[in-house]
Order: C-alpha cells, then structure tokens, then sequence
C-alpha cells in the first residue's frame, strides 16, 4: 500500500516538429498498418495491434476519432476497448467536435463497450444518456444491449423499467455464452432492483419464483446488494460494539483492519456520518461528537495519521462507504427481513 519513491538520472527527449499535412501522412500510415494487422486472438497479434493502436493515440489529433470509435463498436479485443478508450481519455482534446462525433455514433448505434465512460467524460447531459440507452437496450447486439443494461443502472429513469423486465424475466434470452446462463438477464435484474419502481419490485418478486434456480438466487443477492448500498444507519450508537471494532481496526497487523475501518462507518448514526463526511473534508475540524462517540474519534484520528498512504487509504474507504448511488432504493416494507443485515446480524457476523 505505501509508494516507494525512485531517483534516476535525467534523459533527454529531443521532440521534432511535425506539420499537420506530415501528422495525417503519419495517421494514414498507422490505420493502414491495423488493418493489415488482421485480428487474433495470438498474444503477438494482439500486442502487435495494441501497439499501433497506442501510437494512434499518442497522435492526440481528433483524425484518429472514426478509427477509434470503429473499434469499440467491432469489440475485437478488450485490450483494444480499452487502449481506444484511454485514448479518448488522456489524449483527444475533449472539445465539442469530438464529443458531437462520439454522440452522433452512440444515437445511432447504441453504446459500445468503453463509450459509457467516454461520454461521462465529456459531461453529456441525461436526456441524451436516456435517448442512447434507449437505443442500446432495443437492440439486437448483445454488446451494445449489455451495455445498455448497465448505463440503466448508472443513470436509471423509469421509462427503461419495461425494456428491462422484458429482458430479465425473458426465458429464452440469447446468451453468448450458451449453454450458459445469459448475462444480460443477471445485467438486468440488477438494474431493475437499483432503480425501485412498483413495476420493478414485482418483476423482482416474481423473479423470486422463477423456475430457474441461478435466477432465483441471482434475483435475492440483487435485492440484499441494494440494502446493502443503501445502508439504513441505527438510531443510536452501541457502545460496546463500537469498542470491539476500534480495538480491531487499531490493530495495523490485522488482515482484517480495512473491513473492520468499513464497519465502524456503517454503523454509526446519521448525525455521526455528517460529522465523518466533514472531517473527510477537513480533518483539523473541531467535531464536539468524537468526545461523545468513539468510532467518529478513531476515524479523525486516523484522517490526521502522519501516514499519508494510510491518511488516503482511510478517505478512500469512507468514499465508498458513505458514497451517494444513482436511482430510489427499496423501501424496507417492498422485502422480508430475511434480505436485509440489520445491525444485530452484522454484529454476529463480526
């Protein structure tokens, strides 16, 4: 976990200039080198074209856009999703040219693996997420559908609900893993169960009393991970309970520190996770609830640890924590008891 930092000598990089006639030479040289490079599943074939694709990145020239979009949407390697998508990223100049080509690509075609994070980037508003997932969960490519499925979850809308239940209550749902369960039903009923509608908690129930066995388990972790994402914080705080895991958590040689640093966040009140959320802020606060709750006390202590490995690793934890999600959690009353840890479990369970 800690950064070990390296000293070496200086080199120097002597940068030639290049003229933008001489750039698109240069471009037209490396696309004609991909496709000649045919697609396979060979480790040189695929560090070969990752290569090429690299330099095509390393170009930071808006030219390179078609070429990168035609390859998320042909899909030929997750290495190549990825390196077009980092290219998009960390080198394109997120300029409204750019984001207009992306855009018109993704209304037409749907989403292709890696462009949810590419559009993110480019801060595109919700109606056109809407209209392009829309687009993804109608069509018949199972990339573009899948990716559709899981953009409904990162930015959920009602009216995605019925395409949804359609293809997580849908028996014969294609697989591409046949003869293996479909994905894409697994995608979707997540997706129903963190967006809570009433359509979507009786597709859930009935998911519940589905013939097939994998569905009927897939469909009860979804219900549990989203109570378990919306955590219901207790009206007060357990003392004792709160001592036995400041002891664990205090313990630097314990493997079970970081989950135990988890726990204490999630079982304090909601007064204290307002005190937690602004130390997170400013650790040098004055937070008069440390005195009085001892769990609010360790974690500003250790937010002003003199480690500032361990000072980031704690502020990470209490990200993912206390971390705000997209879409209406269930309400207690949609499931039994027996989908939800309350706290008296979670403390057996510690």
């Amino acid at each position: 976990m800690k950064e070990i930092p390296i000293n070496s000598l200086p080199i120097k990089i002597v940068v030639k200039p290049r003229s933008r006639w001489a750039m698109g030479r240069y471009i037209k040289s490396l696309i004609r080198q991909l496709g000649e490079v045919k697609p396979s599943q060979k480790w040189e074939v695929v560090k070969q074209r990752e290569a090429i694709l690299s330099k095509l990145a390393y170009t930071c020239d808006n030219r390179i856009v078609p070429t990168l979009i035609e390859l998320m949407y042909k899909n030929y390697h997750n290495n190549e999703v990825f390196t077009a998508r980092e290219a998009f990223l960390c080198y394109l100049p997120c300029d409204e040219k750019v984001k207009q080509d992306v855009l018109k690509v993704a209304k037409t075609c749907g989403l292709a693996p890696g462009l949810q994070t590419v559009l993110e980037e480019f801060r595109c508003d919700e109606e056109d997420f809407k209209e392009i997932i829309k687009i993804s969960l109608a069509s018949n490519d199972l990339d573009i559908m899948g990716e559709g499925i899981k953009a409904s979850q990162d930015h959920p809308d009602d009216v995605y609900m019925s395409a949804l239940i359609s293809i997580a209550t849908d028996p014969n749902m294609l697989s591409r893993n046949k003869p293996f369960h479909s994905i894409e039903r697994v995608w979707a009923i997540y997706a129903i169960a963190y967006n809570r509608t009433d359509e979507g908690v009786l597709a859930l129930k009935t998911l519940l009393n589905d013939t097939d066995e994998y569905i009927r388990k897939t469909t009860a972790e979804a219900i549990q991970a989203v109570y378990k994402r919306h955590p219901v914080y207790p009206k007060y705080t357990d003392d004792e309970y709160t001592a036995k895991l400041v002891i664990e958590a205090m313990d630097f040689n314990n493997p079970k520190q970081i989950p135990m640093i988890a726990e204490i966040l999630r079982s304090r009140t909601e007064e204290s996770v307002k005190a937690i959320e602004a130390l997170l802020q400013n650790p040098d606060l004055d937070i008069s609830i440390a005195e009085t709750d001892a769990g609010v006390k360790i974690i500003r202590d250790f937010l002003r640890n003199p480690d500032k490995n361990f000072r980031d690793m704690v502020s990470n934890i209490i990200r993912v924590v206390y971390k705000r999600h997209p879409g209406r959690p269930l309400r207690d009353n949609d499931f039994g008891e027996e989908f939800r840890k309350n706290p008296e479990e979670r403390k057996r369970r510690f």
